[in-house]
Order: structure tokens, then C-alpha cells, then sequence
């Protein structure tokens, strides 16, 4: 590999953007029975209903979630838009949830789940 192609290839890999990831593994029994698994990203909006469509656990509001590793939680922050933008400026919802523990209830059909920490 000649000096300029290796400029180039050193470049590429470090404008590629590594993402955080949440796995959110919803169940209809209190984490035990009929289990879905959802992989989104960390620290970026995104619109439950675009990324995983008919599935009625997820709400039109955009979401952004911010993971605090020391206390071990999940920030999750919900936009009043529906396009993946969080725009309108603050968030109108937010809560904290545990990770790595089955919580819940949430709504149907899956009102329990774990999330997960993706490294």
C-alpha cells in the first residue's frame, strides 16, 4: 500500500463514528415468556415506531437515551416529535430505569423487560 492510499485508509477509520448500543428485551411475563430483543443506539434520537414498525411496544415519540455507568441506570428522554429529530427543544418526558434488572410493568404486549448495557 502506497503512502497516499494509507493517508486515506487512516482517515476512513477515524471518521467512523463507534456507537454505543442498548439492547431492550421486552417479555409478557415479568422477563420470563414471549421475549422480543431491541437494538438501538445510545446518545442518539431515534423513533421506535420507524426503526421497528408494527410492533405496538413502541410509542410515535422520538426518543433519546444517555447511559449513567456509575449508577448503573438508563436516562431515557421522550421528544413530542415523531421523526427521529427530538427536535422542539426539551424533552416533555423523562425517567430513569435500572439496568441489567427485569423492571416493568410498562404497557402491552411486552410490559416487562432488562436492558442492557452494549459494549
Amino acid at each position: 500500500m502506497n503512502r497516499s492510499n494509507l493517508s486515506w485508509l487512516l482517515i476512513l477509520l477515524t471518521t467512523v463514528t463507534a456507537y454505543e448500543l442498548l439492547e431492550t428485551i421486552l417479555c409478557a411475563d415479568k422477563c420470563k415468556s414471549k421475549c422480543k430483543s431491541y437494538t438501538t443506539n445510545i446518545g442518539t434520537c431515534y423513533n421506535g415506531k420507524d426503526l421497528f414498525p408494527n410492533d405496538p411496544s413502541w410509542s410515535s415519540f422520538d426518543i433519546s437515551d444517555e447511559v449513567d455507568y456509575d449508577a448503573q441506570e438508563l436516562h431515557r428522554f421522550i421528544f413530542s416529535t415523531d421523526d427521529g429529530s427530538c427536535g422542539g427543544g426539551f424533552p416533555t418526558d423523562d425517567f430513569s430505569i435500572p439496568l441489567n434488572i427485569c423492571v416493568g410493568p410498562f404497557g402491552e404486549p411486552r410490559p416487562w423487560g432488562t436492558l442492557r448495557y452494549l459494549q
